[in-house]
Order: C-alpha cells, then sequence, then structure tokens
C-alpha cells in the first residue's frame, strides 16, 4: 500500500476500509459452492457495497473535484457498474482487484 514515509488521508482511510471489508468477504467465501456464494454475497456484500456508494456519495459533495481524493472517488463512481458485476454471477471474482488495485490506491489516495 502507501509508500513508507507517505499517509493516507482519514477520509481516503475510511474507504479503504469499504474495499478491505469486501475483500474479507470473499476471502471467507472462497470455499463455498457457487451458489453458497451468491446468496451470502447478497447478504454480506450488498449491505458493504450499498454503504460504500453511500459514503462515496456524501464524500464527493465535500470534496474537491480536482484534488487526489476528489478524483479517486469520481473514478469509484465513473466504475460502479463494473465493481458490482460480480453480484450478478456467483462465478465472477470482485473486480475491486483491477478497480482498486493497490498501487492504484496509492496513487488516487496518498496525500501528496
Amino acid at each position: 500500500m502507501p509508500e513508507k514515509g507517505a499517509s493516507l488521508s482519514s477520509v481516503a482511510e475510511e474507504g479503504l476500509k469499504f474495499c478491505n471489508q469486501l475483500f474479507s468477504i470473499e476471502r471467507q467465501l472462497a470455499d463455498e459452492t457457487p451458489d453458497r456464494r451468491y446468496s451470502l454475497r447478497w447478504e454480506k456484500s450488498r449491505p458493504v457495497l450499498d454503504d460504500f456508494l453511500t459514503w462515496l456519495k456524501k464524500k464527493q459533495k465535500q470534496t474537491l473535484p480536482k484534488s487526489a481524493l476528489g478524483k479517486a472517488i469520481l473514478y469509484c463512481l465513473n466504475h460502479w457498474d463494473n465493481l458490482e458485476n460480480y453480484m450478478l454471477d456467483e462465478h465472477l471474482e470482485i473486480a475491486l482487484r483491477e478497480l482498486l488495485s493497490p498501487s492504484l490506491l496509492e496513487e488516487k489516495l496518498l496525500i501528496r
């Protein structure tokens, strides 16, 4: 994640918590059958996704759009449909790996 000496803002850390929750849920579901994984995603991941989207929209209104955090929030919102696709098919993996890779998070969320 962040390079030594770099720091994430507390707001960016809040956003990362949602991502980490989603990754944690996916790790817990890794050995489940596809049908069970689908069901458990709606039970466990859907509320986290809903809260994350609400948080993104709220923070977007409170953040300067050209700041690193503002750009990261806009990026997430612009790619939200791609993120949610994994909820529709139990065989798909969460797109956070591509959407919010550690290098991209570092680039978009670090205070410069």
